[in-house]
């Protein structure tokens, strides 16, 4: 028998100086290169998803205080009417605005999120709730005219049908979401859809029942993380993506240097695809209902670039579990430039170069077939008066 002893021992392992050396220089190899991602994040993520919390030149501030005031002047029953809004002085005397803290956290930290309410001054045991997610360039300070035709659609329907309960359209800006330090900015763009997830869930907690979530433009990209995320009871009868992009990865292609863009995006958490996010979030819930709107002249968005154009948007729409509505304003009544912000109400069925549904938008706006999309059975207004259950 072979004595155990006999077999060598190993050694104890002596770290000689050049190994540690070698070691501290790849923590610090580690530590500069996660600062750089860091950095190259923070640019793509001021430069193109949130320009308005970069520092602006004084040009850029003067007009944002200028559609501050515009808004300001909107409510305000002392100032004259805008013929662009035909039904503004019903809206003021039907409506009042305040602005609704709600708290979330990030990680760890604490976060206030300021959201812009418009309500009926008539008060009701139920609200139908509309939340609207605004693009990059608004703040719910700069912005009155995405949820103007929301609000007269409301009216005219109530008009109809007195027995329509009050009404409650909130705004959410990322740029009115705020930490200790000032604003806050998300790290990633999946931070980005964590963030939007919980205020959605505290709106819902609170305001009970939500029957619309819209997201415009750049809006869409949280919501498209948001939504997969969300407890069942937050989902809202209807999902709107208005205006927004296919992937980043296609967008990125309409740049000079797209393509390093976009491996600059993708490397530092800044890219999606928003056709997978929806396909993902209809393998969970089928039943949902969603409608997905965009312009052919989409000067941001353009082409492929667009929602509507993305291959598993056409596959959700053959399934019958997306709407599809693509416009084509004539250039002579609204420049192309103008198209991707163009009112709701403005985009009309007679526009239309793309439907899922034609006779659905005949003689009838974008808005109104939003608004009627969110009622589309008695069990979805019958849902305004179902309380959150606090448990989840």
């Amino acid at each position: 028998m072979i004595d155990a002893l006999t077999f060598p021992q190993a050694k104890p392992q002596v770290y000689t100086s050049s190994q540690t050396l070698i070691s501290n220089t790849d923590a610090k190899t580690r530590t500069i290169s996660q600062r750089i991602i860091e950095t190259v994040g923070r640019w793509i993520r001021d430069l193109f998803f949130l320009p308005i919390s970069a520092n602006l030149p004084s040009s850029s501030l003067a007009i944002l205080n200028r559609e501050r005031e515009f808004v300001q002047r909107f409510w305000n029953p002392a100032c004259p009417l805008d013929m662009n809004y035909p039904l503004q002085e019903e809206i003021r005397k039907a409506f009042r605005v305040y602005d609704q803290p709600i708290q979330i956290a990030i990680d760890g930290e604490k976060l206030e999120a300021k959201c812009r309410i418009i309500e009926s001054k008539e008060e009701g045991e139920s609200y139908i709730n509309f939340v609207q997610v605004l693009g990059s360039l608004s703040t719910i300070e700069t912005d009155v005219t995405t949820t103007y035709p929301f609000l007269a659609e409301y009216l005219k329907r109530r008009k109809e049908d007195p027995s329509l309960p009050p009404a409650r359209f909130i705004l959410i800006s990322h740029y009115n979401t705020s930490s200790e330090e000032g604003l806050w900015k998300p790290k990633t763009i999946a931070q980005w859809g964590e963030a939007l997830s919980k205020i959605v869930e505290a709106l819902s907690k609170k305001f009970n029942h939500l029957n619309c979530i819209i997201g415009h433009s750049n809006g869409t990209l949280p919501l498209a993380g948001a939504v997969n995320s969300l407890v069942q009871q937050a989902l809202p009868s209807l999902l709107c993506f208005e205006r927004g992009p296919s992937s980043i990865e296609s967008v990125s292609k309409g740049y000079c240097g797209g393509r390093i863009l976009h491996f600059l995006a993708k490397n530092t958490g800044w890219t999606t695809d928003l056709g997978k996010e929806l396909h993902t979030f209809y393998q969970k819930h089928p039943n949902s209902s969603c409608i997905v709107s965009g312009v052919s002249q989409d000067f941001y968005f353009p082409g492929e670039a667009g929602l509507p154009e993305h291959p598993l948007i056409a596959e959700l729409e053959k399934e019958s579990k997306v709407k599809v509505f693509l416009f084509n304003p004539p250039n002579q009544l609204f420049h192309p430039r103008a198209h991707h912000n163009l009112r709701a109400d403005l985009l009309h069925g007679n526009y239309l170069i793309r439907a899922t549904n034609k006779t659905e938008m005949e003689n009838k706006s974008l808005a109104s077939v939003i608004f009627s999309n969110c009622f589309s059975t008695g069990k979805d207004l019958e849902r305004t008066q179902e309380p959150f259950d606090k448990s989840h």
